[in-house]
């Protein structure tokens, strides 16, 4: 495993934030991915992103909305349903932090299990001093392939130079 750094532009200190995420996941033994904008960036690829996004298993859900609560994401906008894909992910469930006059979105995708293929395909890297579960570029490529969104495609561009 090697200590990365990020080339990403931030705003409310999004890494210092993913930080008390992570902490936060990991005190409570809740399975997690890393995946959007930062998972890029952690694979290398320079990436400008302004929330944060989880796939987290659908058993998880509700363990990780308290633990997150606990650090400040506690300003629930619900439920946002995907479109229809094989992918095992149909929804996320959108909760933001609010602080003074600036917020930081988290996006929880719900896999349908624990032992969903998009989520079961993590790796982990070493961040500073963290240790992140993050998708693998297969898995990003995956989960962007189809959506049709001008940034996922130049997202799958970079990550396609090379695939793992």
């Amino acid at each position: 495993m090697m200590p990365r750094k990020l080339d990403i532009d931030t705003r409310m200190e999004i890494i210092e934030e993913l930080y008390k995420l992570v902490d936060a996941l990991v005190q409570k033994d809740i399975p997690y991915a890393i995946c959007g904008g930062l998972a890029v960036a952690i694979h290398g690829r320079p990436r400008m992103t302004v929330d944060i996004d989880l796939v987290v298993p659908s058993e998880f859900i509700v363990s990780v909305t308290e633990a997150v609560a606990q650090i400040g994401f506690d300003d629930v906008t619900g439920w946002v349903k995907l479109p229809t894909s094989d992918l095992g992910i149909e929804r996320l469930y959108r909760i933001n932090k609010v602080m003074d006059n600036e917020f930081l979105t988290l996006d929880l995708l719900e896999a349908d299990s624990l032992k969903n293929s998009i989520l079961a395909d993590r790796q982990l890297f070493q961040l500073d001093t963290r240790q992140l579960s993050v998708l693998s570029k297969s898995a990003l490529i995956r989960m962007k392939q189809g959506t049709g969104r001008t940034q996922d495609k130049l997202d799958i561009e970079m990550l396609n130079d090379e695939v793992e």
